[in-house]
């Protein structure tokens, strides 16, 4: 908790209003404000509470995320495997690329730079940082921030003077060469516009009155080029004269999918972008494709994927991750060359390389020993209710995921009984799907389980076909479907 004392002046008495502004100031985190004796008290918390966070399935993608992170961790959350940086809060996109400019030896080696921004939102606002010289002043802790150093840049994101919506004005400043290519996706952009970028001053009006802070300005121009900024929902004028690197891209997987959109009123919204898993990986693949073709893929040296909590769907993330990364060459065991000097746990924290050299590498297998599957009560849709099944997975005694059976009707089928099998992040690549497709099939009341999954979703189809799934996808079937029945399964280990 972070605490900060205002003038009596700055805020309003009425405590909605107060609300309201401390909201629009802060953004991200929540101030809590008490009357002192010579202003207000500010205590700035990052959110916890359920009420907060306006997708009700987001326990889903904090399972899937590992490490038991909680609600008020996922704005510090990171994981770094070679140049992949994922992310809940894109703020981090902004650390990632001070510390890949910090490795290229620093602006002044840089003769060209494309950021690929895509995202649903611009992300040019005002940091709650002002000008100090040839620095910026970080306003809620005072302490010095300067994109030449990637610590202080990680130390304003996590006292949240750099947010998610403002991450990309520090950078643009400093990096005036920059050429940014937006693409994003209809209501927000229905035709392509070129500008050139202005950074401009803006007056801080609550923790320092009057201190300039620098906000991006975009003014309307023709063509592309260094300075420039484009925003278009077409591929091909996304990439248009890209020739080669170095490019940084940046997804924000609300591009994909931005449903909520952090609005507690999204049901009531007309024009909701809300595709289907299946529209969103045809449109994964569509944006790999644009990249492969024009041979820019091998030019991209740093990628970040922001999950975007109340924005992007949690119940996608795994889906959608697994399937952006292996279209896009980010596997789990990338070269080594392209290694982080300093990689990240879930909390942030800096791994030491010396205790865990396996970590860039291959996974090793987790043992029958290693695991177990503990029977659960289930949630709806997830295993819940007369006719679900559900059992926790355990990995050493700590939760590694979950696997759930529902009796579904669907076609070609009719009803039957569909399994599904989530693992968090860092569970997976171990071979635990294998085991977990088996023991919750064996110990599961039903005869014939069906286990629906994507084409191209390669590994969970080999862990299913391990556990004796038997593939039985059809030429018009759309997704893969694998079936497996006790009377042919082989006789449990």
């Amino acid at each position: 908790m972070t605490k900060i004392r205002v003038t009596a002046e700055s805020l309003p008495l009425d405590e909605n209003k107060r609300h309201a502004r401390l909201r629009d100031y802060f953004c991200d985190r929540d101030a809590i404000a008490s009357s002192g004796s010579s202003g207000w008290d500010l205590d700035l918390v990052w959110p916890s509470d359920v009420e907060r966070h306006v997708d009700e399935k987001l326990e889903l993608g904090l399972d899937w995320w590992g490490g038991g992170l909680q609600r008020q961790d996922m704005a510090l959350a990171r994981q770094r495997t070679s140049r992949l940086l994922r992310c809940l809060y894109d703020s981090w996109t902004l650390a990632s690329w001070c510390e890949w400019l910090e490795r290229r030896g620093g602006i002044d080696k840089l003769e060209s730079l494309i950021l690929l921004h895509v995202d649903d939102h611009r992300d040019l606002g005002s940091p709650r940082i002002k000008r100090d010289g040839d620095t910026w002043q970080d306003l809620i802790t005072g302490h010095q921030t300067s994109i030449a150093e990637p610590n202080t840049i990680a130390k304003a994101i996590e006292s949240g003077a750099i947010g998610m919506g403002s991450f990309m004005t520090p950078f643009l400043e400093a990096v005036r060469l920059a050429e940014v290519r937006h693409l994003c996706q209809a209501p927000k952009a229905t035709a392509t516009q070129d500008f050139v970028i202005q950074i401009d001053d803006d007056s801080d009006d609550l923790l320092e009155p009057g201190a300039l802070r620098p906000i991006t300005v975009l003014e309307p121009a023709n063509g592309v080029g260094a300075g420039h900024y484009r925003i278009t929902p077409h591929l091909e004028d996304w990439l248009e004269g890209i020739e080669g690197g170095p490019i940084l891209l940046h997804i924000d997987l609300d591009f994909f999918n931005n449903r909520y959109d952090g609005d507690s009123d999204w049901r009531d919204r007309p024009a909701r972008h809300d595709p289907s898993l299946e529209e969103i990986l045809r449109r994964v693949d569509e944006l790999a494709n644009a990249l492969r073709r024009r041979g820019l893929l091998d030019a991209i040296e740093d990628v970040v994927f922001a999950f975007s909590p109340g924005f992007f769907p949690a119940e996608l993330w795994a889906s959608v991750d697994r399937h952006l990364a292996a279209r896009l060459g980010l596997g789990m065991t990338e070269d080594k060359a392209n290694q982080s000097p300093a990689p990240r746990t879930a909390n942030g924290r800096t791994r030491d390389k010396t205790k865990s050299r396996k970590s860039s590498g291959t996974r090793l297998p987790a043992s029958e020993d290693e695991l177990e599957i503990v029977g659960t009560k289930g949630t709806k849709g997830r295993g819940g209710g007369s006719d679900g099944e559900a059992w926790r997975i355990e990995l050493n005694g700590k939760r590694a995921g979950q696997v759930f059976i529902n009796l579904i009707d669907q076609p070609p089928i009719g009803k039957h009984a569909s399994i599904q099998i989530y693992l968090n992040l860092a569970s997976q690549g171990r071979g635990i799907g294998r085991l977990c497709y088996r023991w919750a099939c064996e110990r599961s009341r039903y005869d014939v389980i069906y286990a629906h999954m994507q084409k191209s979703n390669v590994a969970s189809a080999r862990a299913a076909e391990k556990a004796g799934f038997v593939d039985e996808t059809s030429a018009q079937e759309r997704q893969k479907l694998m079936v497996w029945r006790r009377s042919r399964a082989p006789d449990s280990a």
